[in-house]
């Protein structure tokens, strides 16, 4: 216990071990209060404390057996044994000494034992209830299991079917994935070809911004056919005209002239052989002949000249509406070449190297006589011709006649040729 030495029995079967397993230091207890150990214990009157008294016992008991004579020897022996009785006694007054302090620790222990035992019993009832609590628990806690068991059995199904459920969606996401891998190499091959289309597409634009330019070049040219076209009828149709009007100025001269050789007697003999004459008359006819063969060549060039005009605008035309063929076929040439009929639309205003102008006879324009069929521009007089003053007085009334009634060319310098406009430069080699 606290606060108190643990004796045991088996610490007082030796005297000195008892003597010096006195404690007489002062102890306190809870109940008792401070108080002397040996209270009741006395010393010997030669022993001033308990370790000379110690010390004493101590000492051999046979000291005083020296002496040999008998009555020496009982007396030591009873001074021996008043010593053992003594010492004896001591012992026994230790003893009672020792005994009281056991029945009081005795005493204490019972008091302290029944307050322990109100103590434990309090605590055995506290742990009563909480037994009977905790054995409620285990009931609550055994249906809560059973309920669990079956939570578990329920999630043991539900587990199963979701297994059976999760190898058929494994199933399914392998084929997935299958298809997912195909779809993706769909994918690089729809990619790929989206490339080539828009690399052709590039190439597309490209061709047409080229073919925009090439269809505006030949809007132009096209307009400009046109207005050469108009012009061309313009022209023709005075050039028509004025052939018509020299026809009937020759057929009506050539006629006045067989009247005249056919009726001499009209005119004086002497005026008609002075006048007339043979050569002349041959060669006024001789002169319309040449005249009437050069304008018919010229008059079916021309008309050819305009059905190959008519067709190649139509070709034009067409090609624009239709191409012939693919814009990745045309090469760069074929772009960069000029339309067809150009060429003849750029000679409207000089075929066949004659200076002609709208409205006037290609005959009787300055520089060319109707008599020359060598080509080469004879020189005419300036002036108005007199037939009085001429040898040839017919030719000269002829000349006249024919051009009585001609618009003449405005002095001054010659009108320029009018050039086709240009189609532009090649985007492809610039040209």
């Amino acid at each position: 216990m606290p606060g108190w030495t643990n004796f045991q029995p088996d610490d007082f079967k030796d005297k000195d071990s008892a003597l010096l397993s006195m404690d007489v230091r002062k102890r306190k207890t809870p109940d008792s209060g401070t108080h002397d150990t040996h209270k009741r214990f006395r010393l010997p009157e030669e022993c001033e404390s308990v370790d000379d008294l110690v010390e004493t016992l101590r000492q051999p008991e046979d000291a005083n057996y020296s002496v040999s004579n008998t009555n020496t020897t009982l007396r030591l022996s009873e001074q021996g044994w008043k010593d053992k009785n003594l010492r004896l006694q001591a012992e026994v007054n230790l003893l009672k000494g020792l005994i009281d302090l056991k029945d009081k620790q005795l005493q204490e222990w019972a008091v302290r034992s029944k307050i322990d035992q109100d103590k434990w019993r309090e605590e055995g009832c506290r742990l009563a209830e909480e037994n009977s609590a905790l054995r409620n628990e285990v009931c609550t806690l055994k249906e809560d299991v059973l309920c669990l068991n079956h939570e578990a059995d329920g999630l043991k199904r539900a587990n199963d079917g979701i297994q059976a459920v999760t190898s058929d969606e494994s199933s399914n996401v392998r084929h997935l994935e299958e298809e997912n891998r195909t779809l993706h190499a769909e994918n690089n091959d729809l990619r790929s070809e989206f490339r080539l289309c828009l690399e052709g597409n590039h190439a597309l634009s490209e061709d047409v911004t080229r073919l925009h330019t090439v269809i505006t070049s030949k809007d132009e040219t096209i307009n400009a056919l046109e207005k050469r076209g108009k012009e061309w009828e313009s022209w023709q149709f005075g050039f028509q005209r004025d052939v018509d009007r020299l026809r009937r100025a020759s057929e009506g001269n050539i006629g006045r002239l067989m009247d005249e050789n056919r009726r001499p007697h009209e005119v004086g003999a002497s005026e008609v052989r002075q006048t007339t004459n043979s050569a002349p008359d041959s060669n006024v006819l001789k002169t319309l002949q040449n005249s009437f063969a050069i304008l018919n060549p010229i008059l079916h060039d021309q008309t050819d000249r305009n059905e190959a005009t008519g067709s190649n605008i139509a070709t034009i035309a067409f090609s624009l509406v239709e191409p012939p063929s693919p814009l990745s076929d045309i090469s760069a040439e074929e772009w960069s070449d000029p339309i067809v009929g150009a060429e003849d639309a750029s000679m409207i205003s000089n075929p066949n190297g004659l200076n002609y102008e709208f409205g006037d006879s290609p005959v009787m324009t300055p520089g060319h006589d109707v008599g020359n069929t060598s080509g080469t521009p004879l020189k005419r007089k300036r002036g108005r011709p007199k037939g009085s003053k001429n040898k040839n007085p017919t030719l000269a009334s002829i000349r006249a006649a024919l051009n009585s009634g001609i618009p003449k060319r405005k002095r001054g310098r010659p009108p320029k040729e009018k050039q086709p406009p240009a189609l532009g430069p090649d985007e492809d080699t610039g040209e």
